[in-house]
């Protein structure tokens, strides 16, 4: 019930925060709640939608259930949208591989408490089918555009 709670709040804050449709940059990291009861995962990456050809940085890794990658290429991101698909390699050797991964992230704003949000869906590979959403203790940032990125 916790979860569902969490998921909509996060709902109503996306629409609320990220109404604003132009390009932006998306930075953050800190650990979430893991898919293993009372366990951590922890999550870093910079996504840039500013640029011509938007690039990704992206570390995820919930060590209680194996799940260790890294971010690559950007498949699908609308420069306009907090939500993108992109393909990993897998960072543990018991899994090697890659696959593609969805990752939808949330600015809830500063001086809030919590910062914000961060939902990974794999959809192929070593981890195909894992999923897991928390909010982040941590920090989400949503940076706008300027003539620097």
């Amino acid at each position: 019930m916790k979860r569902i709670m969490m998921f909509a709040l996060f709902i109503v804050a996306a629409l609320l925060l990220t109404g604003c449709f132009e390009p932006a940059k998306y930075t953050g990291g800190g650990s979430l709640d893991s898919v293993v009861c009372g366990e951590k995962a922890n999550v870093g990456f910079v996504f840039n939608g500013c640029k011509e050809e938007p690039t990704a940085n992206f570390v995820y890794q919930d060590k209680a259930d194996g799940v260790k990658m890294k971010g690559g290429e950007i498949l699908e991101w609308s420069p306009f949208s907090n939500e993108l698909k992109l393909t990993y390699t897998s960072m543990n050797k018991d899994y090697p591989g890659d696959g593609v991964v969805k990752i939808t992230v949330g600015d809830w704003g500063e001086g809030n408490e919590p910062h914000g949000f961060v939902k990974i869906k794999v959809k192929s590979g070593p981890y195909d089918d894992y999923e897991n959403w928390a909010i982040i203790d941590g920090n989400v940032q949503r940076h706008e555009c300027n003539d620097d990125d």
